[in-house]
């Protein structure tokens, strides 16, 4: 049987990519396993990030599209598996499953057709590109490699407008590149290994949309890539406005426009054979946004890794605290379910000012690329100034594990503040790092939204809160009681088996039978 799991996010590597390469890395011991994505991402990139071995994975890479426009590829597959978040991809393979990480509402009536419209509408007017053929996804620094031929479309207001471009070939020897606008060449240079800027009119006349290729001609046959494109600008006020304020002001807008959602979500998810939910919070939520049932399936932990000292292989960062410290662990970012740095300082705060002394509060995360997200950054660089509270980005797996067996007490706070039955999405979906913690030996002090109430039996591995003085309150109790802490920490150590790889491999195993899908354990 031959497999393929989709993810346009794979170079990410975040919490949802680690748990789509689970599975694929569990089928990939009797099947034939491709993951696919727009992004090369290497091996020893998912290695390093993930602590995963994919060798006998094979990581395919593919043009970039919109989702509906990659049904193609899935009848490529006996079995295709959608693992990428809000990518609603009609399958055609003979058995299919959807993973759900938290579905988007289904939204119908006059109302959901006017966002749509109002979407198309700002695209076309914001003059943003469509890539039609050879461009693949953009990497962290902005860059896209291309094709040996590579075509963008571009709306017809577009024209009058200069585009300008930033080539280098991806060879080491210099290459000569034709670019043509609406069929026509328009500019032939030579290009080499380092960057080379170039500018091409977009005509004015014409109300259909314009086409921009890029061909390389000395690129052997089959080679995947031929160029790196850095730069593409398009020097009308219209696409300036979107790149330097709303698209960094915005950012779940700029992936809106960039990838439309289609109009029956529902449906097409109901057309999947198998529809994998990460937790009961998202089950209910798929029950009540589609209408559709879902089988559980728990992202898998390798408690092991947090549990064992053997799992760091380096020494403990020169950094590392030397007072007793709370952790929060979450990746820095603006928008949707914000991991709620800003109201963990708070509470913080109110401690030390009633008297604790001692402590330290550890914030630790990825850094989101982006203008938002660097200015949230700075936000809770600012709110922490003047406290014992330290901000450590980017952290290497061996000091993050340090970090989780240092800790007393694991703090999170996704959700606070929100209506869970208006916006469920701002809430954690299911929440890795609390399990990571609690395998650890931390005791998780976490908010009562979302997938935490699963992970988490108040009293006793941990509690629950719902306001910010019972937060203040339950680590007052335990940061007073060594004895209790470590009663609860070796509870949560206990607790954090039910996600492990065993039980997630048998609970895969299981789902796969009952649907009828034959994969051999």
């Amino acid at each position: 049987m031959r497999i393929g799991l989709y993810n346009r996010h794979l170079a990410t590597l975040g919490g949802g990519e680690r748990y789509s390469l689970a599975i694929a890395a569990w089928l990939s011991r009797s099947q034939a396993v491709d993951v696919i994505s727009h992004t090369p991402v290497s091996p020893a990139e998912v290695a390093a990030r993930l602590q995963m071995d994919l060798h006998n994975v094979r990581l395919r890479v593919v043009p970039e599209r919109p989702a509906a426009a990659l049904t193609a590829l899935s009848a490529e597959y006996d079995f295709f598996i959608n693992g990428s978040n809000l990518d609603f991809i009609p399958p055609q393979a003979r058995h299919s499953a959807l993973v759900v990480y938290f579905p988007t509402p289904a939204a119908q009536g006059a109302a959901a057709r006017l966002r749509r419209r109002l979407r198309g509408q700002l695209a076309q007017q914001f003059l943003l590109p469509v890539w039609r053929e050879g461009v693949y996804g953009e990497t962290a620094d902005g860059t896209r490699l291309l094709a040996p031929l590579a075509v963008a479309e571009l709306p017809a207001d577009a024209g009058g407008s200069i585009l300008e471009l930033r080539l280098r070939s991806t060879l080491p020897a210099v290459q000569p590149v034709i670019v043509a606008v609406d069929g026509a060449p328009a500019l032939a240079l030579s290009v080499g290994p380092q960057p080379q800027s170039c500018r091409v009119a977009i005509p004015a006349h014409g109300r259909l949309p314009h086409t921009v290729a890029i061909a390389a001609g000395a690129v052997a046959q089959g080679a995947p890539f031929a160029l790196e494109l850095s730069g593409w600008e398009l020097h009308s006020w219209r696409h300036m406005l979107y790149r330097r304020w709303f698209a960094p002001r915005l950012p779940g807008w700029d992936s809106r426009l960039r990838n439309p959602q289609p109009d029956a979500i529902a449906a097409i998810a109901a057309s999947y054979q198998l529809v994998w939910a990460i937790s009961r919070f998202t089950q209910k939520w798929i029950t009540r946004y589609w209408g559709l049932g879902s089988e559980l399936l728990y992202p898998p932990v390798d408690v092991d890794r947090f549990a064992s000292p053997a799992a760091s292989s380096a020494p403990p960062a020169s950094s590392a605290p030397e007072r007793p410290y709370i952790l929060s662990v979450g990746r820095f970012f603006a928008g949707q379910h914000n991991k709620q740095h800003l109201t963990l300082i708070s509470a913080f705060r109110s401690l030390v000012a009633g008297g604790l002394q001692g402590w330290e509060l550890r914030l630790v995360g990825g850094v989101t690329p982006g203008a938002a997200h660097e200015r949230y950054l700075a936000q809770v660089r600012a709110a922490a100034a003047g406290l014992p509270v330290h901000i450590e980005t980017d952290l290497p797996f061996a000091q993050l594990v340090d970090r989780y067996r240092g800790a007393a007490l694991y703090w999170h706070a996704a959700g606070y503040g929100e209506d869970e039955e208006r916006a469920p999405i701002k809430a954690e979906h299911f929440g890795i790092s609390t399990v990571e913690a609690m395998a650890a030996g931390c005791v998780p002090v976490v908010i009562a939204r979302g997938g935490q109430p699963e992970l988490v039996t108040h009293g006793v591995d941990g509690f629950l809160w719902r306001t910010l003085d019972e937060l203040q309150a339950y680590s007052r109790l335990l940061l007073a009681d060594a004895g209790r802490r470590r009663q609860m920490a070796d509870t949560a150590r206990t607790s954090s088996r039910r996600f492990d790889l065993a039980h997630f491999s048998a609970a895969l195993a299981a789902s796969l039978a009952k649907a009828g899908i034959p994969i051999q354990p």
